[in-house]
């Protein structure tokens, strides 16, 4: 610390003197910040998928993830 001191040009009282300010600092902003509860919301328009033969599925914001891939499987079987 006083090698840090002397290369910067800051005298070791200054130096402690802004490190305990800076200490303050950061702990009212840490004090001071908190975790708000978020609520992902789906859009409300459905995705329509369109495949190139033509064939579309339109998935809509109660659909799992297991039943889209079910769906989507059986689709590609039927292209082939």
């Amino acid at each position: 610390m006083r090698a840090f001191c002397q290369r910067e040009g800051l005298s070791e009282p200054a130096y402690h003197y802004w490190r305990r300010e800076l200490k303050k600092r950061d702990a009212e902003t840490t004090a001071a910040a908190s975790f708000l509860p978020v609520e992902v919301q789906l859009p409300a328009t459905p995705i329509e998928i369109v495949f190139s033969q033509g064939t579309s599925v339109r998935v809509g914001n109660g659909c799992d993830q297991t039943t889209l891939e079910t769906v989507l499987a059986a689709l590609e079987q039927r292209a082939c």
